[in-house]
């Protein structure tokens, strides 16, 4: 205890000092929007556009341009270093926004390092269309591009996080020149959702501009750098004469699929081996139409997913379950619409996709129909989703429900709930078990400054736990300096949502922090900023109030350079009380208490170059052991058409658990990605994991010779290696989808 108290008295030293030293932050401030917002007015022509990046139609000469950028990074509230240029034309189709870029040192200048489809914008050139047809300063809908012309779209509901997994129709052809690069986009009105108004109509609008090489975001509405750019309470003003008239877009993808399966099980010692090989075929597909600009229906019948991303390995030593993110395309639509306000750190999604045509182990279970239909306007969003998966193996027949509803209240508030209800159909001797939770969350915008997320939640399990329950509340302050942070969270142990996901129950959680983001006047111009941070979680049963887990940890070092490379360093102290033997690894380690120390340390390139790489390290206990965990990821694009990333843990265990083990253990997973262009690319990804014994195989080439019509080959080889076992699965399997539209 002593030792811990020094601790903290160090430490609120020297955030003392720190905050002292810097206080006097440059473009800190949250300013309000203006009240007269920027305008840019749609020019209407009846002269064709040819999307080819050139604008050399004469309408684009006759549109309004929209410049004068403002940063958000690195210094708020200043002129952007680059000029950018927008036009906007409209005709009966389309939506066209012509774009000039500039950049002093033209090609030279670019920084691009792949052309994989919904690219990570962190280290790359971009340009964004910041979209809001309802004009309700809240929901936008994105289009961005680089100057490659890779395509990169998605949702935001309220500013939040966005839903980067929506794929819309839309076309963007872009072109390099010795002053910069220029876009030329056309969305459908079929893709964007507004209300029915046929006379004058007032859209939001932004843009967003990355010139990655000097490190600097701007826009054409200023922004402040604390919130994300897509806050739509800061947009601009898209003027139209009329909006669309609205059409029966009707949309049909159908599917064909033929597969080859081989596998492989060896009995070592006894030399037996079993070859299984099956050829199938497959035919499916999907529906989707537009009732009205608001409403949209989705159908599927008999899904696959096998050009779905495969999950990473990850090699987990919490005592909580692991979270994988859904990849599937259909279950991607709407999906943050469908999601409640805010999830906490304990991890509780009432809604989970994937407990919907997955098992635990992440296999699939064939989905025999399925029907979503979401409405949307600028009061309110409706949606509901019915599912049938078929029996494979022990693994039931289900029957999947969810519903939301959610409703915007005045400023950035908005009010919700979400039920969902599962059905698992009986099996021999094991009964049917149903499965419904309803949940009601809150999204409170208090003022500029303070949010208050709020989640009830309850779940019924029969036969099974019975009634449970979890609520969250998660309030944060933030400004241009500060961001502070009080998470708190509480489930019982009968809490399990059928179609959700718990990553740990029966928990109080309370987790109190804060960061600064530290930018004073006197630093060094090769350095972006500054940041420390603090904070504290604590786990305690909800049964009998007793502490489990508890983790307090202070980072005194967080240097961003203006190229984007960094340096950081922590330090944190554990304690964990186990009440039941627990097997990280598959190292028994007894119940009691442990506490532990441990530091943190890692450092990044500036990974928008040709080559970057990315280190960082564990050192210290891990509770009556030691363990050191080293990973690694290096990239390497000499051109955006190739780029190679090799990624790789290291984790040595000393002296842990019951038998004082020693054990270690090394997770690969390079990827290999090669294009012609944004729409032809081969990818090849390698992963191996000496703890799981396993080594998997994913190559997959795409061709999308036109929006949303693809011609997929995938390649996949699961292989598992133990004592006296060698199980390998492969399966080879060509897809082609088309899409129709009406």
């Amino acid at each position: 205890m002593k030792a811990i108290l020094t601790w903290f008295r160090r430490s609120a030293l020297l955030f003392s000092l720190i905050y002292i030293s810097c206080t006097h932050t440059r473009g800190a401030d949250i300013f309000t929007p203006s009240p007269v917002p920027q305008k840019v007015t749609v020019t209407h022509t009846d002269q064709r556009i040819r999307v080819d990046g050139k604008l050399e139609e004469e309408a684009w000469q006759l549109a309004q341009p929209a410049g004068n950028f403002i940063q958000m990074e690195p210094v708020q509230g200043e002129s952007a270093r680059f000029l950018t240029e927008v036009r906007v034309l409209k005709d009966s189709r389309n939506l066209y926004f012509g774009v000039f870029v500039s950049d002093s040192a033209g090609r030279k200048g670019i920084r691009v390092n792949n052309l994989k489809r919904d690219f990570e914008v962190a280290e790359t050139d971009y340009f964004g269309i910041l979209i809001d047809p309802f004009h309700d300063h809240r929901n936008s809908m994105c289009f961005v591009t680089n100057p490659y012309g890779t395509q990169h779209d998605f949702m935001s509901p309220d500013g939040r996080s966005p839903d980067t997994d929506w794929n819309g129709i839309w076309t963007v052809k872009t072109q390099i020149t010795s002053e910069g690069w220029v876009a030329e986009f056309a969305i459908p009105w079929s893709t964007l959702r507004f209300n029915e108004v046929h006379d004058s109509v007032t859209w939001g609008i932004n843009f967003i501009r990355s010139a990655r090489r000097i490190y600097e975001i701007s826009t054409w509405s200023p922004v402040p750098r604390t919130f994300m750019a897509y806050r739509m309470e800061y947009a601009g003003d898209l003027v139209l004469d009329s909006s669309p008239k609205p059409s029966s877009n009707l949309q049909m993808t159908p599917y064909l699929l033929g597969s080859g399966r081989n596998t492989t099980f060896l009995l070592k010692e006894e030399n037996r081996k079993t070859v299984t090989q099956t050829i199938d075929a497959e035919a499916g597909g999907e529906i989707k139409w537009a009732i009205s600009p608001q409403t949209i229906l989705d159908v599927t019948i008999n899904t696959d997913f096998a050009q779905a991303d495969v999950d990473a390995a990850v090699t987990n030593f919490e005592r909580a379950s692991v979270y994988f993110p859904e990849k599937r395309q259909f279950f991607l639509e709407n999906a943050g619409s469908f999601a409640p306000s805010f999830v906490a750190s304990v991890e509780i999604y009432p809604y989970y996709s994937r407990r919907i045509g997955l098992d635990d182990d992440g296999n699939p279970i064939p989905i025999m129909a399925g029907a979503r239909i979401a409405s949307r306007n600028k009061n309110q969003f409706i949606g509901g989703m019915i599912m049938r998966t078929q029996r494979k193996g022990l693994t039931p027949a289900s029957d999947f429900g969810i519903f939301r509803y959610s409703r915007n209240l005045q400023g950035q508030n908005r009010i919700g709930t979400l039920a969902t209800v599962r059905w698992d159909e009986r099996i021999d001797s094991i009964p049917d078990r149903q499965n419904v939770s309803l949940t009601f969350d809150g999204n409170f915008q208090l003022n500029r400054s303070v949010s208050w997320n709020v989640l009830a939640s309850g779940t019924g399990d029969f036969p099974g736990r019975g009634y449970g329950y979890a609520v969250t509340s998660y309030l944060t302050y933030q400004t241009g300096l500060i961001t502070a942070w009080l998470i708190q969270s509480v489930s019982n142990d009968a809490y399990n949502p059928g179609v959700g996901f718990v990553s740990r129950d029966n928990v109080i959680y309370n987790a109190p922090g804060f960061e600064l983001d530290l930018r004073p006047r006197w630093k060094p111009r090769w350095i972006h900023n500054f940041m420390v941070a603090f904070w504290v979680e604590t786990f305690h049963n909800t049964n009998d109030l007793k502490l489990t887990q508890s983790w307090i940890v202070v980072r005194p070092l967080n240097i961003t350079f203006a190229n984007g490379a960094g340096v950081r360093a922590l330090g944190e102290y554990t304690k964990q009380i186990l009440t039941v033997p627990f097997y990280p690894a598959g190292i028994e380690i007894a119940p009691g208490i442990y506490s532990f120390y441990g530091w943190r340390a890692g450092f990044n390139t500036d990974l928008s170059r040709k080559i970057g790489f990315r280190f960082s390290g564990k050192y210290g206990g891990f509770y009556d052991g030691v363990m050191n965990s080293y990973y690694g990821w290096l990239f390497a694009s000499p051109i955006p058409y190739i780029s190679l990333i090799l990624r790789g843990e290291y984790h040595q265990i000393k002296r842990l658990g019951v038998n004082n083990e020693n054990k270690d253990i090394v997770v690969l997973g390079p990827e290999l990605r090669l294009a012609i262009n944004p729409k032809i690319q081969l990818s090849v990804f390698y992963q191996q994991n000496t703890l799981t014994r396993t080594q998997n195989w994913n190559v997959r080439f795409s061709w999308e010779f036109r929006p949303m019509s693809n011609i997929f080959l995938v390649f996949n080889s699961n292989a598992f290696e133990d004592f006296n076992v060698h199980n390998e699965d492969r399966n080879l399997i060509t897809k082609v989808t088309y899409n129709f539209r009406f």
